[in-house]
């Protein structure tokens, strides 16, 4: 009995060792100062010299994105992009949408965000490959339609492009999380050269790796960009509700921390 006892001692002490050996591997991997940051201070347009607003339309979505600064704005230490309806012509709509002049690649980018819920809103903050090659990747670290209700969002991996034999191929491997995204919470991507971990206020959600797929875009550089679209076949799903709008999504920070070599 008293050796069995002692085994058992052992065990939980190897496992709380375990545990916590993992999260000081993770704490490690990084360095302990972000190389990029971006608090939204100042009033009126985001800095210039790290975003560029879009003025674009695509039919898989009801809203454009237009270069307004009623949608696109900072205003006491945050962004919000602003979803409404045109005044210029009340059955369309006109939103925000941002995209990073930098470049990201391996490392922790984690940023401070609330979204809005209602009908027909696809809030989007991804990571879109800045490179030529024929199998590109793209990384939606949040992304939530309103049809999911407010405790429901996803992470999703895509391949585009040549691969698996094809030329025009798309692969999509998604991950859900329950949360509450009408609230702000902290978004981390913990991002290396062969998986990633994703955490919501330091806990886990998420992880996906290379061993999962054939192909592995993941290491090219990445431009960031934050948006927020309406409508469509996927978001509108559940249908729109104008009676909601102006709709707005915020981010609080944005914060990128260099991925140590050693722990590449």
């Amino acid at each position: 009995m008293k050796l069995f006892s002692l085994l058992i001692l052992w065990a939980l002490s190897f496992t709380l060792f375990s545990v916590k050996s993992s999260a000081q591997s993770s704490a490690d991997a990084f360095e302990a100062k972000p190389s990029w940051e971006e608090h939204f201070n100042g009033k009126g347009c985001p800095n210039e010299s790290y975003w560029t607003i879009s003025k674009t339309y695509t039919k898989q979505h009801l809203a454009r994105y237009v270069e307004d600064p009623q949608n696109v704005y900072v205003k006491r230490g945050k962004l919000h992009l602003v979803l409404r309806q045109n005044p210029e012509d009340t059955s369309s709509y006109i939103s925000g949408r941002i995209v990073s002049k930098r470049t990201f690649s391996c490392g922790k980018l984690e940023f401070r965000a609330k979204c809005p819920v209602s009908k027909g809103v696809w809030n989007a903050i991804w990571l879109r490959d800045a490179s030529k090659e024929k199998c590109r990747g793209e990384i939606d670290i949040l992304e939530q339609i309103g049809c999911w209700g407010k405790e429901k969002y996803q992470l999703n991996f895509h391949l585009w492009g040549k691969f698996g034999g094809k030329s025009n191929n798309h692969q999509q491997n998604q991950r859900y999380a329950n949360i509450d995204v009408s609230d702000f919470h902290i978004y981390t991507l913990e991002w290396y050269e062969e998986r990633f971990v994703a955490l919501v206020d330091g806990q886990e959600v998420c992880r996906f790796s290379k061993d999962e797929i054939k192909e592995w875009p993941f290491n090219h550089d990445y431009h960031m960009i934050i948006a927020l679209a309406y409508g469509g076949n996927w978001a509108g799903a559940c249908g729109t509700d104008d009676a909601a709008l102006p709709q707005t999504l915020q981010v609080d920070w944005i914060k990128y921390y260099e991925l140590k070599k050693k722990a590449r």
